[in-house]
């Protein structure tokens, strides 16, 4: 069974909630933005699909597709498509469609790639026609629980009204080389070496900084989701965090531990 905690802004403790949107803030599915892009470290696509699946089981259509690469769903319903102008209403048999250009390894379909035309005004008028909520993937980690983006990333289209930056928990007591993606290139302003060891601070720097996971917010909503709160020793890290990040950050923050 999937846990949320949200964080208590009276005390700074974490407390279970009942979703993860509540503990995003966005209780009432009114209230959260349309076109929602996750950037950051490890736990991007599973948050996706819990978002996506709480959604769905409010009655919402829902559109998961991304601006660099996704994994495909092992469950539910995915298309193939070029472009987005290929995305039609018919093709949601529940709430949930997944879809992107599928990369091949070996013969089979392991990766979705961004489709043509997202981002575009007129195709995203179009998809928000049929999808209620449209979820992005909007930055690439190779699997490592946290990262510091390149020139080139996050890939954020204008049209997100809420950025949603993850972590993983894993990283804490590993060293930058190993747990960090992109750190060799674009972590020097960081001022740490490869061999040292990813603190709470240095998680919560990467969390807030302008060259870390807030790159390219500009104005919209920004949530901190931390995953693999495996433990009572996570948890702990995990209001340490939260707790350094600056007030106007606190509010609206999610720990997770996502069971299989």
């Amino acid at each position: 069974m999937n846990q949320v905690w949200s964080r208590n802004h009276e005390t700074g403790e974490l407390k279970p909630a009942k979703s993860l949107m509540a503990a995003l803030g966005f209780e009432k599915k009114e209230q959260l933005p349309r076109i929602i892009s996750l950037v950051g470290g490890g736990g991007k696509t599973t948050t996706i699909y819990q978002l996506a699946d709480e959604l769905s089981e409010q009655g919402l259509r829902v559109l998961i597709t991304t601006s660099t690469h996704i994994q495909c769903p092992e469950n539910g319903l995915s298309a193939f498509v070029d472009h987005v102008r290929e995305v039609t209403a018919d093709m949601w048999e529940g709430g949930i469609l997944t879809v992107g250009k599928p990369l091949l390894k070996e013969e089979e379909t392991y990766k979705l790639s961004m489709p043509e035309g997202l981002g575009e005004p007129e195709e995203m008028e179009r998809l928000l026609q049929m999808a209620d909520v449209i979820l992005i993937e909007a930055d690439g980690a190779k699997k490592k629980p946290v990262k510091v983006p390149g020139e080139w990333e996050p890939v954020i289209i204008p049209q997100t009204g809420l950025v949603i930056a993850c972590a993983g928990l894993s990283a804490l007591g590993g060293t930058f080389a190993d747990t960090c993606f992109r750190f060799r290139e674009y972590g020097k302003w960081l001022m740490r070496e490869g061999e040292n060891v990813i603190t709470p601070e240095d998680l919560a720097l990467i969390l807030m900084d302008e060259r870390g996971s807030h790159k390219g917010v500009q104005g919209r909503y920004y949530r901190v989701v931390l995953n693999q709160a495996d433990g009572e020793k996570e948890l702990k890290a995990a209001e340490m965090i939260l707790k350094l990040l600056p007030v106007t950050m606190q509010k609206g923050c999610a720990v997770t531990a996502y069971r299989k």
